[in-house]
């Protein structure tokens, strides 16, 4: 989503759910940002959803990478630790979908960033068949992800002439084959997602990519 999301189905915060803590295996997606830089947007399959709130280790983190300066950084929203981040994964006849949502109360009185997204993709042979990327089963090559997003903060009177910005948007993830085969292949010494997002650094840096600094959001 935008900052947050970067790469965001309802909220229903009664609800407990496990946070996900296998080593995968996993689908690396990568969704274009401004300009030649991207972001990449890991999919745990070791379970059909993954929560998290921003007290854990593996907070909203969101790595970034330009293909055309080299460069790689994680983008990190973690000011509030009652926000809640929750994905979810499935298959249905011939499609693949994956869902995420973030909501993050901002102060007392009610008001909240609320934010999802719902990617859809047909369900296709593994891009160069014949390669091995840890994972059998069928997934889709690009997922279609439309994002709609409330902001947290009201300007003027809510009753009256107040405003509050919604943002709404679509894109495309592209399933990337190399590093998704080369994080699975890897993935037995890979104890949570954080481990995960931890080595895609190392793996842009093995590459001959720069990292910069956090971006704390």
């Amino acid at each position: 989503m935008k900052t947050k999301l970067a790469l965001t189905l309802a909220i229903v915060l009664g609800l407990t759910l496990p946070s996900l803590r296998a080593g995968g295996p996993w689908l690396v997606y990568s969704t274009k940002e401004a300009g030649t830089e991207r972001s990449l947007l890991l999919i745990n399959l070791g379970e059909p959803q993954y929560s998290v709130t921003e007290a854990e280790g593996d907070n909203d983190t969101w790595i970034h990478y330009n293909p055309k300066s080299k460069t790689i950084f994680r983008k990190i929203w973690s000011d509030n630790i009652n926000d809640w981040h929750r994905l979810s994964w499935g298959r249905s006849a011939n499609t693949f979908f994956v869902a995420y949502s973030q909501y993050g109360p901002v102060d007392g009185n009610g008001v909240s960033d609320h934010g999802v997204f719902f990617g859809t993709g047909s369900l296709v042979s593994w891009p160069n068949k014949g390669k091995n990327i840890g994972i059998s089963g069928r997934y889709a090559a690009t997922l279609k992800f439309s994002i709609l997003r409330i902001d947290a903060g009201w300007t003027g009177d809510r009753l009256s002439t107040g405003t509050r910005a919604p943002w709404m948007a679509n894109w495309v993830g592209t399933l990337e084959v190399p590093l998704t085969k080369a994080l699975n292949d890897v993935r037995a010494g890979l104890a949570t997602n954080q481990r995960a997002k931890d080595w895609v650094i190392d793996y842009f840096v093995g590459l001959g990519y720069t990292q910069n600094a956090d971006v704390v959001e």
